[in-house]
């Protein structure tokens, strides 16, 4: 990904409806999105392209509303794309309920098991103040490092560790009903 002053500026230009420069953010953040949307859709590669677009478009709708001082782009766009796999998850799981079949296969039981098991990761992820769903993300989904996170975020490597701390300890105790549910 780029530079942090390059792409302010890109995205600066694309909160005023410079569409080639949304064009240049989308063409790096593309494969990192798509990668992020797939493993978090357990390799459903058309439920992440959905996800990837979906996220593309409400990056652009929303781009006037991106604040520079809050924190690196990476992380609102990741942000959206985790909200974003929120929704769908929801979607997916309320129209398996509607459509649930008495004849279930043990392979099917694996796969609705884990979408629960991920949809109710998500809902925990709810309880967390905006700060700390942005940490979470870049940790456990874009698989960053607790000290790029820092970097990326303007915070210090030891406010990131307390944030993350914070959040595994709110998200397990709303799992904790979760818990038959979840294994």
């Amino acid at each position: 990904m780029l530079e942090s002053d390059k792409e302010k500026k890109l995205m600066q230009s694309v909160a005023k409806g410079d569409k080639e420069a949304f064009r240049t953010l989308a063409l790096i953040y593309q494969k990192p999105l798509y990668s992020f949307c797939l493993k978090t859709m357990q390799g459903h590669e058309s439920f992440a392209d959905d996800i990837v677009q979906q996220t593309l478009i409400t990056w652009w709708q929303k781009a006037p509303l991106w604040k520079p001082y809050k924190g690196q782009l990476s992380a609102w766009v990741f942000t959206i794309a985790v909200n974003k796999c929120k929704d769908y998850m929801k979607r997916q799981h309320a129209a398996y309920a509607l459509h649930e079949s008495d004849a279930v296969t043990e392979t099917s039981d694996s796969n609705t098991l884990q979408k629960k098991q991920r949809l109710f990761i998500l809902q925990a992820m709810d309880n967390l103040n905006e700060r700390q769903k942005t940490i979470v993300t870049l940790f456990y989904f874009a698989e960053l490092s607790q000290k790029e996170i820092a970097k990326k975020l303007y915070m210090t490597l030891k406010n990131v560790e307390m944030n993350l701390y914070r959040s595994k300890k709110i998200m397990r105790s709303k799992l904790k009903d979760k818990k038959d549910a979840l294994l």
